[in-house]
């Protein structure tokens, strides 16, 4: 199983397609050693960035998502 629990980009190279290239790269090895499954961490459900990362695999998917709310006290 390949762990991408704790992906993440900095600010200055979003939208540059570093997201993707990194994807792209560990998604390579991983074939080459055999690994079939892939597994993520929680997203944000308005993150749609990544969502749009995910749209790119086939296969079954069971995308966790949270949310979050802001109350003010």
């Amino acid at each position: 199983i390949l762990d991408l629990y704790l992906i993440a980009v900095d600010s200055d190279h979003r939208n540059s397609g570093a997201s993707a290239l990194l994807i792209w790269e560990m998604l390579k090895v991983a074939r080459e050693a055999g690994i079939e499954v892939a597994e993520t961490g929680p997203n944000l459900e308005e993150n749609q960035n990544i969502r749009a990362l995910w749209n790119w695999f086939e296969g079954e998917k069971n995308i966790r998502r949270r949310r979050s709310w802001i109350k003010q006290l």
